[in-house]
C-alpha cells in the first residue's frame, strides 16, 4: 500500500474526519453568473481556475463531491 492511501485511511478514522469535509466541499470556489452589464471575464477565469485546483486537490485526497 502506498503511503498516500495508508494516510488517507488514517485520516478517514478519525472522529473529526466527516466534520472536516462537509467544510471542505462548502469552500469550493463558486463560479459567479455571467453580468452582461460589465465584463466580468476576468473573474470567471480566475474563478474557474481555483475551482479546477480545488477539485484536482480533492481528487489526490478521495474527497467525492456531490
Amino acid at each position: 500500500m502506498k503511503a498516500r492511501d495508508e494516510y488517507l485511511l488514517h485520516m478517514k478514522s478519525h472522529p473529526y474526519y466527516e466534520m472536516f469535509l462537509k467544510e471542505v466541499i462548502k469552500a469550493r470556489p463558486p463560479i459567479p453568473h455571467h453580468d452582461p452589464e460589465s465584463d466580468n471575464t476576468d473573474k470567471w477565469k480566475s474563478l474557474s481556475a481555483q475551482q479546477r485546483g480545488f477539485d484536482l486537490c480533492c481528487s489526490i485526497f478521495g474527497i467525492k463531491q456531490e
